[in-house]
C-alpha cells in the first residue's frame, strides 16, 4: 500500500496541459506495476515493456505488449529523462 501512496504522489501533473506542451514531473514515477505477460504469439515478436504517456497534464501507465520485431533493429526501452524543470518519459524506440 506505500508503494501505492508513493507511486501516486510521485505522479504530478504540472508543465503544460495542452497536448503540445511537455508534461513534467517533479520526480519520474515509481516502480511499474507487476504484469503478468501473455504467452509469445510468435518467434518473431518481442516484450515491449509498459510505458507512460502524458493525457490530462498528467503521466498515465501503458502496460506492456508484444509487437514483431523489425528486422536489423532493436527496440531501447523508454526512460525517464531529468529535464530543467523537472522529469519528463522518454518514449521507447527502434534504433
Amino acid at each position: 500500500m506505500k508503494k501505492l501512496i508513493i507511486i501516486c504522489s510521485l505522479i504530478v501533473t504540472l508543465a503544460g496541459a495542452s497536448s503540445c506542451k511537455t508534461v513534467v514531473a517533479t520526480r519520474p514515477a515509481g516502480p511499474d506495476v507487476v504484469v503478468v505477460r501473455p504467452p509469445q504469439p510468435g518467434p518473431n515478436h518481442i516484450w515491449i515493456e509498459g510505458e507512460w504517456y502524458a493525457s490530462g497534464g498528467r503521466y498515465h501507465q501503458r502496460p506492456g505488449y508484444w509487437v514483431v520485431a523489425k528486422k536489423g533493429h532493436t527496440w531501447a526501452p523508454g526512460q525517464w529523462q531529468k529535464g530543467k524543470k523537472g522529469w519528463y518519459w522518454q518514449k521507447g524506440h527502434w534504433r
